[in-house]
């Protein structure tokens, strides 16, 4: 059987309840065991060993004979360095780089960041969420941003505005050669 361990409070919850349904529906069809609010303190040879990410005392042994450890992305450690040696804004608890809509750092106005290192601080609504798209999407803004802002003392010229798409194909594959897809709510099994 295979048992997936998630901290969250649930699988897609930026998803349309259809989307939850059509995967939960697919993960029954495999046996596929969700385990939610878990939090991983230790791993051995045999167990994975877990505590309630909900202030729970309870601890837990889940046995394993195989394991995938997938953590999501990280900031790089160079974001950290930087917020301690120089003042670099980044997020809290992740250590994004912060930017803003020109992916131009909110506390250094010289550094500039796009794709699954920052995060764009804007009033109008939340920065994208870490996917290849947004980062590839962005490039030629942050490209066409640093060519105008090292040229700005021969010609000033205002920087560009990254606008990211409200959402962005996903594709779940299923095992047997089918996938779901997800964009603006619900898609039929590919």
């Amino acid at each position: 059987s295979i048992t997936l361990i998630d901290s969250s409070d649930g699988l897609l919850v930026n998803e349309t309840p259809a989307n939850r349904k059509a995967l939960e529906s697919v993960m029954a069809k495999y046996n596929i065991d969700t385990r939610f609010s878990l939090l991983v303190d230790e791993v051995t040879s045999s167990h994975v060993h877990v505590h309630s990410s909900k202030g729970q005392s309870s601890r837990e042994k889940i046995p394993y004979s195989h394991i995938i450890w997938a953590t999501g992305a990280e900031a790089h450690d160079l974001s950290w360095s930087l917020n301690k040696q120089c003042g670099l804004e980044v997020s809290e608890t992740r250590g994004w780089i912060q930017v803003n809509s020109y992916l131009q750092s909110l506390s250094h106005p010289y550094i500039f960041a796009a794709g699954d290192c920052c995060e764009i601080v804007n009033d109008d609504k939340k920065s994208p969420p870490k996917a290849g798209v947004y980062a590839v999407r962005s490039g030629p803004i942050l490209i066409e941003n640093l060519t105008r802002f090292v040229g700005a003392s021969k010609c000033a010229q205002e920087l560009v505005p990254y606008n990211p798409q409200d959402d962005f194909l996903k594709l779940l594959m299923c095992g047997d050669g089918t996938a779901l897809g997800f964009r603006f709510g619900p898609e039929d099994q590919f």
